[in-house]
């Protein structure tokens, strides 16, 4: 499973394992349920500050055009 953290700041999980600043971090499926059942880890999924992937394509928008463009 790979995480991606969409913040400015590292993120870490344990003192072992830090997601970088607008990086990924490759993890084992069985350490990441446990991580989230970590209070703080699992506020980070669900505010988007933590994307699993998978997940992180569908989260993310996609360029529309505008009505400048029509004109």
């Amino acid at each position: 499973m790979k995480l991606t953290n969409t913040t400015k700041g590292d993120l870490g999980l344990s003192p072992d394992e830090v997601v970088p600043a607008g990086g990924t971090l490759e993890i084992n499926n069985d350490a990441l349920t446990q991580h989230k059942k970590n209070p703080i880890v699992k506020y980070w999924l669900t505010n988007g500050a933590l994307v699993e992937s998978g997940t992180s394509t569908a989260s993310m928008p996609t360029p529309s055009k505008s009505a400048k463009d029509d004109k």
